[in-house]
């Protein structure tokens, strides 16, 4: 039961939400450089909780489409029920909601309409995403409110410097959601011009910060752009969910490049470690 629910969750991804976190609270005190942990530990609470809320909603409403169709899925092999999936989603969708609600972070009105509208996001994604290819903007809006999310719970304002960041996010995880509804085809392959598609967005918004260390930057840039190349030659090879999985942990390696363009080499080398974190769980629990 807690391996299929793990599985569910896709835990192994948690690790990229946590970064986006972390580049979230960054920009919201970016003009003092001091997170105080309590806002912070709940922005991460409320990230946490909404991811999982949001994969746990997938495999739900996936339930039927998976027996036919990917039948290693925790529901469709009978390892978990549906109906507790669903459960276990509402419960995790309202906490994440009811931390900034709730809690004494500076930010709570506009946190609390952030983790709304990302929930919502969460809701209407699971929703079309079988119906519509549209369905990749709320993809996308999933990832890119989690930067103001936290801002918001660390500063209690809603930050202009994060607009290029959520921009960033949005535009690779549009990428990233459109290359992840061919894994299921087969002989599926992705043209070799996602290599250069995907991290684009990023590095582009790297520059947008004027880094003042731009040696570290390059570092950063280099190692992300490396990683987003090896996993766009998975794809062009028809290894799509090792490609996916490979550009889910570079959302870790894209917040490094973000932070140490905004200064923060000293966050940018945890971002990485959490990277490796999803590398290595991906070998025990898939990230798609």
């Amino acid at each position: 039961m807690l391996r299929a629910l793990a599985e569910s969750g896709r835990i192994s991804n948690l690790p990229t939400v946590w970064t986006n976190v972390l580049v979230g609270a960054a920009l919201g005190r970016i003009a003092t450089d001091q997170i105080e942990p309590a806002p912070f530990l709940f922005a991460v609470a409320a990230g946490s909780l909404l991811y999982l809320g949001g994969m746990l909603l997938n495999d739900a409403a996936d339930a039927d489409w998976d027996r036919a169709h990917k039948k290693n899925r925790p529901i469709a092999r009978g390892q978990l029920d549906r109906t507790t999936a669903y459960v276990l989603s509402a419960v995790c969708l309202f906490a994440g909601v009811a931390i900034p609600a709730s809690r004494p972070v500076p930010g709570r009105l506009h946190a609390t309409l952030l983790a709304l509208a990302l929930a919502a996001c969460i809701v209407f994604y699971n929703w079309l995403h079988k119906r519509s290819a549209w369905s990749v903007v709320f993809m996308a809006g999933c990832r890119a409110l989690l930067y103001p999310l936290a801002a918001a719970m660390v500063s209690g304002e809603m930050i202009h410097a994060v607009r290029p960041a959520s921009a960033a996010i949005g535009f690779y995880t549009v990428l990233l959601t459109l290359a992840a509804r061919r894994e299921d085809l087969a002989g599926a392959r992705i043209g070799g011009a996602w290599a250069w598609l995907v991290p684009m967005p990023f590095l582009i918004a790297a520059v947008e910060y004027r880094p003042d260390r731009p040696v570290w930057v390059a570092i950063a840039g280099i190692g992300f752009l490396a990683w987003s190349v090896l996993a766009a030659r998975r794809a062009t090879r028809g290894r799509i969910p090792a490609a996916i999985s490979g550009w889910i942990a570079g959302y870790c390696l894209a917040d490094a490049l973000l932070l140490a363009a905004i200064g923060r080499v000293d966050l940018a080398s945890a971002a990485v470690l959490f990277w490796m974190l999803t590398a290595v769980s991906h070998r025990l629990i898939a990230g798609t």
